[in-house]
């Protein structure tokens, strides 16, 4: 039976979404249908090559303890320790699987492959960086998976590799009962990463309707939309489309639920409730990113495919080495701030280790999980293989390249070392976007890891000759782009060398940019109306990535063979120490 607006709400939630919702939302106004099915939901999202756990500091007993966040051994225990608690269970990976560290870019989709089947998903959905290598590779990544990619706005043509490849949805029954999962994938794909010309990206609203109306002429009346649209498009799918039950989401890293015990500002409840057209409640989960959540969610259907009830338990994948300050480390006498953490054990510490274990398990949000064997086993392999990146040290910074703004931090050096390489072939100006680095370097020994970290993407130098003109517009569309995205909370719009301008967010597109001066010959001068010149920037904005059309429309171009982290690296090599540029190259007219 298909079904029909819900003129009831829901009445097994969660004390936040009561809040959220207000008292009277989480009382019926008729007697609700008695729940005839369950389904429990574990999802995972934005996971990004992350292998191995992060460390977070939190308050234990008063101490500063560094505890450990996910990694893909302790989350792989946790599904299968979840799924033996559970029925009917159906596990979703809402997308991005890929790039973010060494094991990414150094064995090329393999380490994610094997840990992706490892967990066995029953679906995923495409995330913009699954194209972030193109579309033939992402078609050959699926091949090996054993699992499917959804994505129902995604059209593959025969000759990109990826046709037929990425179905629009799946249905699975889950005891005796079909459920329908649609796949939506953010159309800022289509400039956000390198799907390349033979695929592109429909409108997900629309897609969304289609499909739920195909499978509600099947008879389906639980349907999933596993989505990586990000947590504000998920809002205004569910207020757009009607009959979907639940939206499992990813791309906008939204944390959901309560850690603030863990330091997690989770401001967004879980599930979080929107209705539909037709009167329906629609669930909203996503589990934040980089495998350090696990959402967790159980619903309660009635004989019409409507959500009596449900429990949302999304669980903090937590687990040790744990570290504090507990030992004279210095040898002054004292056990202060100036000392090291140092590892806090069962053997070396006992009533202390028992300590965190306890501040750890008492709180319902986090699962405590032992690392699984097989995945344990797979991690020590590939990271055997990443050992000499790790360790090899190819220059020291002398402080941290980090802080707010266009001009200070990695960005600037790598615009300089891109260069700095390409001088010799005529480039005069480097234009470096701000999304293309992936992490810091702190202060200390930069590895050649850590290089390679921070340019995750192995994107190559292109050349470019542009007149006056083109490269105002250029550097209007570089504003534009990251001013849309709000500097990236950071106020940072572009990294650039050789050039420098000023900009007034104050005023709208075409004006913004002003004062643009090169450097020739070691010295800044006003662009020249008539004169051509070579921009070297790299192969995704070369080809419009980010909004960049005069990049992509221009003519004259050369493409090379050097790949950015590669330059970075030879370049820091050179230079041996590094420090944040002195030099302002945007400089912004309204404190933006």
């Amino acid at each position: 039976m298909l079904k029909r607006p819900l003129n009831h709400l829901i009445v097994v939630i969660t004390g936040t979404a009561c809040l959220l919702l207000g008292p009277l939302s989480c009382m019926p106004d008729r007697p609700l249908s008695p729940a005839v099915y369950s389904l429990n939901i574990l999802h995972i999202n934005d996971t990004h090559s992350r292998v191995d756990p992060e460390e977070w500091t939190v308050k234990i007993d008063g101490r500063e303890t560094k505890i450990q966040l996910g990694g893909m051994a302790r989350l792989i225990n946790a599904i299968e320790e979840e799924k033996k608690t559970k029925n009917h269970v159906l596990f979703l990976h809402a997308g991005d699987t890929y790039p973010g560290t060494l094991y990414f870019v150094h064995y090329q989709g393999a380490a994610e492959r094997d840990f992706l089947n490892l967990m066995a998903p029953d679906a995923m959905v495409a995330g913009n960086h699954e194209f972030d290598q193109g579309a033939a590779f992402l078609g050959r990544f699926i091949n090996e998976l054993h699992f499917p990619v959804l994505s129902a706005n995604t059209q593959a043509n025969p000759e990109s590799g990826l046709h037929g490849k990425i179905p629009p949805y799946l249905t699975k029954e889950i005891k005796s009962r079909k459920i329908g999962i649609i796949g939506l994938t953010t159309v800022e794909t289509r400039h956000a990463s390198s799907p390349g010309s033979q695929v592109s990206f429909q409108d997900p609203l629309v897609a969304a309707d289609r499909y739920c109306r195909d499978l509600e002429k099947q008879g389906i009346n639980k349907i999933i939309i596993l989505s990586h649209l990000g947590f504000a498009m998920d809002r205004k799918l569910a207020q757009a489309v009607s009959g979907i039950d639940i939206i499992v989401g990813g791309h906008s890293h939204t944390p959901m639920g309560n850690f603030k015990r863990f330091g997690i500002d989770a401001v967004n409840a879980y599930p979080w409730i929107e209705k539909s057209p037709d009167g329906s409640m629609v669930l909203i989960v996503q589990a934040w990113e980089w495998a350090k959540v696990l959402g967790s969610i159980n619903l309660q259907f009635d004989a019409n495919g409507h959500i009596t009830g449900y429990d949302g338990r999304p669980k903090l994948i937590v687990g040790p080495p744990f570290r504090q300050r507990w030992q004279d480390t210095n040898g002054d006498g004292t056990v202060d701030a100036s000392d090291q953490y140092t590892e806090i054990t069962p053997q070396n510490a006992p009533e202390r280790y028992q300590s965190i274990v306890r501040f750890i398990k008492e709180d319902e949000t986090v699962g405590y999980y032992k690392e699984h064997e097989a995945a344990k086993v797979l991690r020590d392999q590939y990271a055997r293989g990443l050992e000499d990146l790790r360790k090899t040290v190819a220059a020291v910074a002398l402080e941290n390249l980090s802080g707010k703004g266009s001009n200070c931090g990695a960005g600037p050096l790598v615009a300089d070392s891109m260069l700095w390489k390409t001088k010799a072939f005529g480039a005069v100006m480097a234009v470096e976007n701000v999304r293309a680095l992936r992490s810091e370097i702190t202060k200390g020994d930069i590895t050649i890891g850590r290089i390679y970290e921070l340019l995750p993407f192995r994107n190559k130098l292109v050349l470019i000759d542009l007149g006056a003109a083109e490269i105002k517009q250029v550097l209007e569309e570089a504003i534009d782009h990251s001013w849309r995205k709000i500097g990236y909370g950071e106020g940072k719009y572009v990294y650039i060398s050789g050039v420098k301008c000023r900009v007034d967010l104050s005023k709208t597109m075409g004006e913004r940019v002003s004062g643009i001066a090169v450097k020739i010959d070691g010295a800044y001068g006003p662009l020249k109306e008539s004169h051509k010149y070579r921009v070297v920037t790299n192969s995704f904005l070369a080809a419009g990535g980010d909004n960049y059309r005069t990049f992509k429309a221009a003519t004259s171009r050369q493409e090379t063979d050097f790949i950015d982290a590669e330059v970075f690296l030879e370049y820091v090599k050179k230079l041996r120490t590094l420090v944040n540029p002195s030099e302002a190259r945007l400089i912004m007219e309204d404190g933006g």
